[in-house]
């Protein structure tokens, strides 16, 4: 209420100044001398000229408030199309953990436990280092891969919730259920990711920059496909395709090998043209060994997934750059309205 008086405040004083009657200079001609009082015409042009100045004010008045005091929430509706919860909006990264739990990541790892162990750990190492920097406003989902690939925790930023189900998470000890389908569910994972960004913006709900959609694997090694689904077409979908496709939709990827083993290792040419693809998406590809320090490459993931979520420079500048021409070009009309012949001398 306090913020509608102030607006109509400076609406009236801006009227009242824009047609506050002048003495005639000496070398002015005044309009209205060229028709008679009770002509039609003139009465219609009279209040057609009160009403453009009412209005003309209502809208600088608006313009004012929003540009003075952004806090006052002046009554912008009136020529801006813009709406209190887009003014809420706030750039936020979504970012999925794809977490390995075949049967191999059983296997110890000096005294961090198993390699499952280890990737938590790596998880959570990586989710905290993104909320030191961005407050908790980012969102994150899990999923698990073995030979199939269940989504555990959606999309969210209950950080309480993710870490109890990203504990629950176990190895795979039935047979048939076994493997390692990393390009089955970076597919999943793609296509979560692209329905939530479509989701945003068709609700206007919150602000999902176009990259600032992320993939995190941790696996111990390569895909490695289940026999029984070798003729499946999306659960033997090769992973180097599907991060081709993920390139195609904006998502980085990352792929974490932790404690790779002999029999585990990348050749040469697979590990390069792994990491071109990866870093393809904006992503990468990092090799943690036992006794590496995890803390520097982790911290890398992290930042990434921070900046992710920030807004392109160009991007920022351009709101300010239209509050600047609107302030200008209202100005150059109302010097033009206050010092024309027929602001001056019809009221």
């Amino acid at each position: 209420m306090f913020s509608i008086l102030i607006w109509l405040l400076v609406t009236f004083f801006l009227y009242f100044f824009c047609t506050k009657k002048r003495r005639y200079g000496r070398y002015d001609i005044p309009l209205y001398p060229l028709f008679s009082e009770e002509n039609f015409f003139l009465r219609v042009l009279l209040w057609s000229g009160r009403i453009f100045f009412f209005l003309f004010c209502c809208l600088w008045a608006s313009l004012f408030l929003e540009s003075v005091f952004p806090s006052l929430n002046s009554p912008t509706w009136l020529f801006s199309s813009s709406s209190p919860q887009t003014e809420k909006q706030f750039p936020y990264s979504a970012t999925l953990f794809i977490v390995d739990r075949s049967g191999s990541m059983t296997t110890p790892m000096n005294s961090s436990g198993s390699r499952l162990d280890f990737a938590k750990k790596c998880v959570r190492d990586v989710i905290q280092g993104v909320d030191n920097e961005r407050k908790g406003k980012d969102v994150f989902g899990l999923m698990e891969c073995a030979r199939l690939s269940p989504l555990i925790v959606p999309l969210t930023r209950n950080r309480d919730f993710f870490y109890q189900e990203l504990k629950k998470i176990m190895p795979e000890s039935e047979p048939r259920l076994n493997g390692t389908a990393l390009g089955y569910a970076l597919f999943k994972g793609t296509f979560l990711l692209v329905a939530l960004e479509q989701y945003a913006k068709k609700n206007n709900i919150e602000t999902l920059p176009r990259d600032a959609k992320s993939i995190v694997f941790i696996t111990d090694g390569m895909e490695e496909i289940n026999p029984q689904d070798f003729r499946h077409p999306f659960r033997s979908l090769p992973f180097k395709e599907a991060l081709q496709q993920a390139r195609a939709f904006h998502i980085r990827v990352w792929y974490i090998l932790i404690a790779p083993t002999s029999h585990t290792l990348f050749s040469s040419f697979a590990k390069e043209r792994l990491l071109q693809l990866a870093e393809s998406t904006h992503g990468g590809f990092i090799e943690l060994l036992p006794n590496q320090n995890k803390e520097a490459a982790l911290e890398q993931v992290a930042k990434s997934l921070i900046e992710s979520a920030e807004i392109p420079k160009n991007m920022k500048q351009a709101p300010q750059n239209v509050l600047e021409l609107k302030i200008g070009f209202m100005i150059l009309c109302l010097v033009a309205m206050r010092f024309s012949e027929f602001g001056r001398y019809m009221m």
